[in-house]
């Protein structure tokens, strides 16, 4: 039997994740880089900006845990850095098109946004944050009643196996 009156193991509180939330309030440094349209901007987007801003800060209190995700090259066959020929050989025209779309999405966001208030934050770098984004997060129901997703350390932790460096005798 589970723990809890839910058979939860676990609770983890929002506060402890790296989240955002549908109809919630937008954080400051998030807006900051969004601008005025911040609240329309999809959530995994906005997530992916407060992923971002916390991995180029080093005093970030979730810096112990964003070094333990995978690095950039760990993504380079995530359908969204596919060239046409690769998704052409999908054959599958539908999802190649939603493909493309969440691309030119992250694209789109990283030239009228990202570039301009993030001096030096590479595309390779916003996309390598939307990549974890798409791949490690829960969605949720916020206080509110609305739909969070967050990046939760300790679920993630406990979900996937911790990715080794060469420098630590692991494979890219």
């Amino acid at each position: 039997t589970g723990a809890g009156a839910e058979g939860a193991l676990a609770f983890v509180p929002l506060s402890c994740c790296l989240a955002a939330e549908e109809g919630g309030p937008v954080p400051a440094a998030v807006g900051e880089v969004l601008g005025g349209g911040a609240a329309s901007v999809d959530l995994e987007l906005r997530l992916a900006v407060a992923l971002l801003l916390e991995m180029r800060d080093p005093s970030s209190p979730f810096a112990p845990y964003l070094a333990t995700l995978p690095p950039p090259a760990a993504f380079a066959h995530h359908p969204m850095m596919w060239g046409a020929g690769e998704l052409e050989a999908l054959a599958d025209p539908p999802l190649a098109a939603a493909i493309q779309g969440d691309r030119a999405s992250a694209d789109a966001l990283y030239g009228d946004c990202i570039a301009g208030a993030l001096p030096g934050a590479s595309l390779e770098q916003w996309l390598h944050c939307v990549a974890l984004v798409r791949t490690r997060t829960y969605a949720r129901r916020s206080a509110s009643g609305g739909v969070s997703l967050a990046l939760e350390p300790i679920v993630d932790l406990a979900n996937h196996r911790r990715f080794r460096r060469p420098s630590e005798g692991g494979g890219a």
